[in-house]
C-alpha cells in the first residue's frame, strides 16, 4: 500500500517534516510503525523531532538503520575482515594446498574478499562472472591486439624469460579457473560458521525473504531518506512494497531532481522510473534549495592542523554571537580527513559539552602505531 508524500513546510528539514507527517497520520498507532533510515544518526535525529509532537507518553515506533534492518533477516552475522580472510585462506588450502603463508596471502586475499562482497551486493551470478573474466584474462595474455612488429619486439625483449612467464601465466589462469569453486566453498564454510561479509549477509537475507524463511514481523513499514541503493537493498525494498503495507519518503528537491544536469538526482531519477517506486514520487517536488539563501565563507589555511584551529575559533565566535539561541545538534563539522578528528576535538571551545561523532579514528594516526612502526 502506498501513501502520498508529506507536504513540505518552509525552512524545515526532511526529518522534521517526516516526523510531523507520520505523527499526523499515525499518532494513535505509532507503535505499529517500523521506520527504516539510511544510518543510526538519522534515526536519533528523527526520534528527537518526533518527541516534540508528543503531549503524553506513547509507545514509540521501531527505528532502524537499513544495515540493521537487513541484518535482522539474515541468519549470518558480520565478521571482522581478519577472520574472513583467514577463512578464505583455509578454503584455498583445502582446495589446493600451497606453501604460501597467511601473511603473504592476506593482501590479495583481502582484495578478493572485497570482490566477493561486490558480487553478492549486486546479486551477480558468480559462475558466469568468473567464466567470462577467465576468458578475458586468457585473451589479454595472447597479445593478439598487437601488430607483428610489436609482438616480435616484445618476444625478443622477453626471450630469456619466456619459460618463466609461461609458468606464471598458467598459474594465473589456473587461479581464475578455480575461483568459482573457491567462491562456493567459501560461502559454505562461512554459512557453517554462521558468519559472513556484509554482501553475503544481505544476499542471504534477500534469498530468505524470497523463500519465506526470513522473519518479517513488521505491521507497517516506512523507508525514508534513501538515494543510492545497491541491487540487493533495492530488491528487499521492492519485496516489502509488494507484500507489506509500505510507504516511501524520498529526500528530494526539484532543483536536482528535475534538472538532468544535476548529478545529485541521478539515482532518484532512476528510482522514479521503476514501477515499485513510481507512485511514491508525488509532485510538486519541494523547492527547499530555492527558498534558503545560504552564505559560504572560505578561509585560507596553511596546514591541515590549522583547519582544526580555525574551526574552534569560528565555533567560539558563533556561540558568542547566538548566545542562548545556539543549538549544538544543529551545527555540523565535516572534515576531509579522519586524522583530523582528535585535533578538532581538542580545538573545540571548552564549554562545548555536547559533541557526537560518527568518525572512526584511524589506527595509523595514533602514537601507538608510530611506536610499533619505529620498533
Amino acid at each position: 500500500m502506498q501513501e502520498p508524500l508529506f507536504a513540505m513546510a518552509l525552512h524545515t528539514t526532511f526529518l522534521e517534516d517526516l516526523a510531523a507527517d507520520l505523527y499526523a497520520k499515525h499518532s494513535a498507532q505509532l507503535h505499529e510503525l517500523t521506520i527504516v533510515l539510511p544510518n543510526p544518526r538519522a534515526g536519533s535525529v528523527f526520534k528527537r523531532h518526533l518527541a516534540t509532537h508528543l503531549s503524553q507518553p506513547v509507545w514509540a515506533p521501531q527505528v532502524l538503520s537499513l544495515k540493521r534492518f537487513l541484518q535482522e533477516h539474515s541468519h549470518l552475522h558480520p565478521a571482522r575482515p581478519l577472520v574472513l580472510t583467514h577463512a578464505l585462506y583455509q578454503t584455498f588450502q583445502a582446495l589446493q594446498p600451497q606453501e604460501e603463508p597467511l601473511e603473504r596471502f592476506y593482501a590479495w586475499g583481502y582484495r578478493l574478499l572485497q570482490d566477493f562482497d561486490v558480487i553478492d551486493t549486486y546479486l551477480i551470478n558468480a559462475t558466469h562472472l568468473f567464466a567470462n573474466l577467465r576468458e578475458q584474462k586468457a585473451l589479454s595474455l595472447a597479445l593478439d591486439y598487437l601488430t607483428e612488429a610489436q609482438r616480435a619486439a616484445i618476444q625478443s625483449f622477453w626471450k630469456n624469460f619466456e619459460q618463466r612467464l609461461s609458468t606464471h601465466q598458467q598459474r594465473f589462469l589456473r587461479l581464475w579457473k578455480q575461483l568459482p569453486q573457491v567462491y562456493e566453498a567459501f560461502r559454505k564454510r562461512l554459512q557453517a560458521q554462521g558468519i559472513g561479509y556484509p554482501g553475503l549477509c544481505q544476499r542471504m537475507a534477500y534469498e530468505a525473504l524470497l523463500q519465506g524463511t526470513a522473519p518479517a514481523p513488521y505491521q507497517r513499514l516506512v523507508f525514508a531518506g534513501f538515494n543510492a541503493l545497491t541491487p540487493v537493498e533495492e530488491q528487499v525494498l521492492a519485496w516489502y512494497q509488494a507484500h507489506r503495507p509500505t510507504a516511501f519518503y524520498w529526500d528530494v528537491d526539484a532543483c536536482y531532481l528535475e534538472d538532468e544536469r544535476q548529478e545529485a538526482g541521478t539515482y532518484l531519477r532512476a528510482h522514479q522510473r521503476k514501477p515499485y517506486f513510481q507512485q511514491s514520487f508525488v509532485k510538486p517536488f519541494p523547492r527547499r534549495l530555492e527558498q534558503v539563501n545560504e552564505k559560504v565563507k572560505v578561509i585560507a589555511v596553511a596546514a591541515e592542523v590549522g583547519q582544526a584551529q580555525i574551526i574552534g575559533e569560528q565555533l567560539q565566535a558563533l556561540m558568542e554571537r547566538q548566545g542562548p539561541d545556539f543549538v549544538p545538534h544543529k551545527t555540523a563539522i565535516v572534515v576531509a580527513d579522519e586524522g583530523l578528528l582528535l585535533p578538532v576535538l581538542h580545538a573545540l571551545p571548552l564549554d562545548m559539552n555536547q559533541v557526537s561523532t560518527t568518525l572512526r579514528y584511524p589506527l595509523n594516526a595514533t602514537a601507538t602505531y608510530r611506536l610499533l612502526v619505529h620498533l
